[in-house]
């Protein structure tokens, strides 16, 4: 008999948008599987709401990194998006939809940066952030 799938806790479904106005625009972004955490399930899983940014050499995108050196850590107008739809790249590269422009954001729901245990930090909404979107709003 084989066993049951149990999910783990470790993905959870984000709504990353407090509600939806109709004038939110997504783009279809290439998400670098190399840049993500693999987990101890063999797994490289991409939170709903987490911010991607663009990896310079690649034209890719990644979870924010303030420590990485690829270009993770630079946010700008144009090469930073939030995760619309969680995914799990630990087969390759794969299309993902980035939010980016008129959205009303719910910011305990937001994703800013791997903390080092596969889990992400909560966001919080520094300059650099509202600079790089400046036609979305950002709710509690």
């Amino acid at each position: 008999m084989p066993w049951p799938h149990v999910e783990k806790d470790t993905f959870k479904r984000r709504k990353p948008l407090k509600y939806q106005t109709g004038a939110e625009v997504a783009e279809t972004l290439v998400m670098d599987y190399s840049v993500v955490t693999q987990d101890s399930d063999g797994r490289r899983l991409v939170n709903d709401g987490t911010l991607l940014t663009k990896i310079t050499a690649s034209s890719k995108y990644g979870p924010y990194d303030s420590d990485a050196t690829d270009g993770r850590a630079t946010l700008s107008r144009g090469s930073a998006y939030f995760l619309w739809g969680g995914v799990d790249v630990a087969l390759g590269d794969k299309a993902v939809a980035g939010l980016f422009q008129s959205c009303v954001f719910d910011t305990s729901e937001l994703t800013v940066g791997p903390d080092g245990y596969g889990r992400y930090e909560k966001a919080t909404v520094p300059d650099a952030l509202a600079n790089a979107f400046p036609t979305c709003t950002f709710d509690d």
